[in-house]
């Protein structure tokens, strides 16, 4: 997030300032929502608050059957977000069902899976990054 939410907005010299916010990053509020609403709707719950029409989900599971997650992706897809979700090992993910995008890495191992997670977000923010650093670097 620091890289999404800070350094693209330095790099861009604040031509773009991303609004980018983990679901899962708030123990106080997911253990509320879990122990007074339910614990599928940890994600979903949120969605109402913070997603608005355009936004985009970015949806990462490992098996791809968490019901939370699935939950998220039914109510972005119905509120018009755009929905892209990677799953490390489950081609028929109902995920599928409500994402633009749907990726199925087809690694079998749960640390993996989480590793090539964090590589994808590293590489699309330092992709943003880099578009920027460029421009400012090019000899005219």
């Amino acid at each position: 997030m620091c890289d999404f939410n800070k350094g693209i907005k330095v790099d861009s010299k604040s031509k773009l300032k991303p609004k980018v916010i983990s679901l899962a990053n708030n123990i106080e509020l997911l253990t509320a929502i879990a122990n007074d609403i339910s614990y599928n709707d940890i994600f979903s719950f949120q969605l109402e608050n913070y997603g608005n029409n355009k936004d985009l989900l970015i949806n990462f599971s490992c098996s791809g059957k968490s019901k939370n997650i699935i939950n998220a992706a039914k109510f972005a897809k119905k509120k018009h977000l755009d929905v892209i979700s990677i799953v490390g090992f489950n081609a028929k993910s109902q995920l599928k069902n409500y994402s633009s995008i749907f990726l199925n890495l087809g690694v079998k191992n749960y640390g993996i899976s989480e590793d090539i997670f964090q590589s994808i977000m590293h590489m699309i923010s330092q992709s943003i990054r880099s578009e920027f650093m460029s421009k400012k670097n090019k000899i005219i």
